[in-house]
């Protein structure tokens, strides 16, 4: 099945509605899953929501969700030139669009986390060395958010590396994540200090 913005936004809409009756609301639900199951371009659709912040916080999250499942489902097989533009995007949307999120919505912050969290896993040690660097260089010109958020990805990596739940990630790797991870919270501790 072919999906286009016009579709997904209508069925996220309807599903998003309080008013919708409830078997629209199904319809939309299923439709919105099917998508999220069989899309090709979840990368495109996922960034074009997540860029909406004059549409509500729901429909960001959605973006972000999709960003998620694309990462955590299909990032293994993505071509290494497009996660380099995939990363880029990232640290763009991190940089600019954070700032127009409400500074107590825990929903964005956290979704936005689990996404950098997931691409830190699979491609911290191996293409993407510089993942931390990069996201604390941000940090350091950036506003209060970007702090939250990079303290809820340090977070989540650690939980995740202590616990070994990703089979996508060997034993090695975990320890070496481990090890830089313990840096990284080094440093980025000094750095909040002199701050």
């Amino acid at each position: 099945m072919e999906f286009s913005i016009e579709m997904v936004t209508s069925n996220l809409k309807n599903h998003l509605d309080p008013n919708s009756d409830q078997d629209l609301r199904r319809r939309s639900h299923l439709f919105l899953e099917r998508f999220t199951t069989s899309s090709l371009d979840l990368d495109k659709y996922g960034f074009y929501f997540a860029k909406l912040y004059d549409n509500t916080v729901e429909i960001q999250y959605y973006g972000l969700h999709l960003l998620e499942v694309f990462v955590k489902t299909r990032w293994l097989d993505y071509p290494s030139e497009k996660k380099i533009i995939f990363r880029n995007l990232l640290l763009v949307y991190f940089t600019d669009s954070v700032k127009h999120w409400p500074i107590q919505d825990h929903i964005l912050k956290n979704s936005f986390a689990k996404v950098l969290t997931e691409i830190g896993k699979r491609d911290w040690i191996t293409e993407w060395p510089t993942y931390l660097e990069d996201l604390l260089n941000i940090v350091q010109n950036g506003q209060y958010i970007h702090y939250e958020i990079i303290l809820i990805n340090l977070l989540r990596l650690s939980e995740d590396l202590s616990t070994h739940m990703d089979p996508n990630i060997s034993s090695q790797d975990v320890k070496l994540l481990s090890k830089s991870l313990y840096t990284s919270h080094v440093h980025f501790s000094i750095m909040l200090l002199s701050t």
